[in-house]
C-alpha cells in the first residue's frame, strides 16, 4: 500500500492531533526529518517529498502544494499566530482531517506510529531554531542555498 504526501502531512499532524504545528517552516523541518530517519524503517511503498536546498534549508513545493489542498478542502486549518514578525500560521486538522488521518494512519503499523508520536513530540520541544540547527547539523547539503547558515551554525 503506497503512502502519499498527502498521507504523512495528514500522519504528522494526527499523532497529535491536540497539539498544532507552529509555522511552515518547523512543520517542513519536521517532515524532512520524518522522511530522512522515520519513513525508510517502515516498510511500505512512499511517495517521495522531493526535497530540495532553498533559502531556509530543505524545502519541498509538494508540500506546499498537498498543504494548500489540504486547507482548502477544509481538512487542516492554518491559524494566524499573532505578534510574529512575517506571517505566519499554526496548523491543525481540522474535525474532517482527523478522520482523514486516522484513515491515513491505518497504513502504517502501531509500532511506527508510537514512535512517529515520540519523534513528533521531540521535535515540537526543539522549537524553531532547535529542530532548524538538527537539520542544518545532520543534513549540511541542504543549506547550500540558505540565508541563514551561518546564524543558524553558530
Amino acid at each position: 500500500m503506497r503512502r502519499t504526501v498527502e498521507d504523512w502531512i495528514l500522519v504528522l499532524l494526527g499523532v497529535q492531533k491536540d497539539k498544532p504545528i507552529s509555522g511552515k517552516l518547523a512543520f517542513v523541518k519536521e517532515l524532512f526529518l520524518l522522511e530522512k530517519e522515520v519513513v525508510p524503517k517502515i516498510p511500505g511503498e512512499n511517495e517521495s517529498f522531493e526535497f530540495y536546498p532553498y533559502d531556509y534549508g530543505p524545502y519541498s513545493t509538494k508540500f506546499a502544494r498537498v498543504l494548500n489542498e489540504l486547507i482548502r478542502q477544509g481538512l487542516v486549518e492554518a491559524i494566524p499566530i499573532p505578534e510574529t514578525k512575517e506571517k505566519n500560521f499554526q496548523f491543525r486538522l481540522t474535525e474532517a482531517g482527523i478522520v482523514k488521518a486516522e484513515e491515513a494512519m491505518k497504513k502504517i503499523p502501531s509500532d511506527f506510529l508510537d514512535l512517529l508520536a515520540r519523534k513528533r513530540r521531540g521535535w515540537d520541544q526543539l522549537g524553531h531554531f532547535g529542530i532548524t540547527r538538527r537539520v542544518y547539523s545532520r543534513y549540511p547539503e541542504y543549506t547550500i542555498r540558505s540565508k541563514i547558515r551561518e546564524e543558524v551554525m553558530r
